[in-house]
């Protein structure tokens, strides 16, 4: 039988030959719709931060009521790109600012109630006004984000570097960047001697503006100091250890500092230490979630229970591995609350 010049005997041989070739490829590439409707928050900007008339959306969404929507004419159009998402007429949503002159037409969105129910679908949004928005990025400097705290921290910085080698990974900061890191081994008691640590947060606002602070603090009073007899809440040491510490997030409130990440620390060997941390623990964590700045808590002792050993040099000195573990557990917290994204 003669062939063609391609080598195939017929042309229907020809033909069948470009079609699968044609469904190869078609298996290869993604579908226009794929690349446009990937997941939440990612290369689409779905719920990202945009102004009115600007390009921060890119070409496939737009900017309504203050975040990247892309248009929908039925709910089907929106699930692909969130479980919750709807398709919402732009005049109906909200009122806020931002809405006062809609686009018009229908767009997908994710209605929710609470902080929670964006975050069971991407940890990197919050709840405003009825809808989930994805957390600003850049909108805080890197060197207005401040670290404060003791040996815990500042024995080998280590807790730093990690926390921003994972900041650098998301994005967060850029390849030269770093936090400003006041950490320090001797000025850092809240309430005993001359109360260090304010000084050192002093000290980082007269050098330059401080809108977040990460920041542990107690540990070293606990330490110094002493309770008459077994320890107790109305143990003098505690009070005020308790009390430095309300005045301090006044102060910070007071000065414009945004958003505080509190943490806590894991449980020490020593017995005694132990039993002052233990009541000191809820004394402090309130003082955080009532202060007038947002003060976000985080108890480290689930994320070290059980790994003393590896992860504790001393009672209040990590490892290099603890180290890593305590600025992962920091990072979650700071990507699930939007601190300095």
């Amino acid at each position: 039988m003669p062939t063609t010049s391609s080598g195939f005997a017929t042309n229907r041989e020809w033909l069948r030959y470009c079609w699968l070739a044609l469904a190869a490829f078609a298996l290869l590439v993604p579908s226009c719709q794929e690349a446009t409707h990937r997941v939440p928050d990612g290369e689409t900007h779905f719920l990202r931060a945009c102004a009115p008339e600007s390009s921060d959306c890119g070409p496939e969404l737009t900017c309504v009521c203050g975040a990247c929507l892309p248009p929908c004419s039925q709910a089907a159009d929106c699930t692909e790109l969130n479980a919750l998402a709807e398709c919402v007429l732009s005049t109906d949503r909200i009122g806020g600012i931002e809405c006062d002159a809609p686009p018009a037409g229908s767009y997908c969105d994710v209605p929710c109630v609470t902080d929670a129910d964006c975050r069971a679908q991407s940890s990197g949004s919050l709840c405003s006004e009825g809808y989930c928005r994805a957390c600003p990025h850049g909108d805080v400097a890197a060197n207005e984000v401040v670290v404060l705290g003791d040996v815990f921290i500042a024995q080998t910085h280590e807790v730093t570097a990690e926390l921003e080698s994972l900041a650098r990974d998301a994005g967060a900061l850029g390849p030269a960047e770093g936090y400003r890191d006041y950490s320090s081994m001797t000025e850092n008691a809240l309430a005993l001697g001359d109360a260090l640590l304010v000084d050192r947060y002093n000290q980082a606002l007269a050098e330059g503006p401080v809108r977040v602070v990460i920041m542990n603090g107690g540990g070293s009073d606990m330490l110094l100091g002493s309770c008459d007899g077994t320890p107790a809440v109305d143990c003098p040491l505690i009070v005020d250890t308790v009390a430095a510490a309300e005045q301090l997030l006044a102060q910070m409130a007071a000065d414009g500092v945004e958003q505080v990440l509190w943490f806590y620390y894991p449980d020490p060997a020593d017995a005694v230490l132990l039993t002052k941390l233990e009541i000191l623990h809820p004394l402090l964590r309130a003082a955080c979630e009532g202060s007038a700045t947002s003060c976000h808590w985080l108890d480290l002792r689930e994320a070290f229970d059980g790994h003393f050993s590896e992860y504790m040099e001393t009672d209040f000195v990590p490892t290099s591995l603890g180290a890593e573990v305590a600025a992962a557990a920091i990072w979650t917290q700071m990507e699930e609350n939007c601190i300095a994204q």
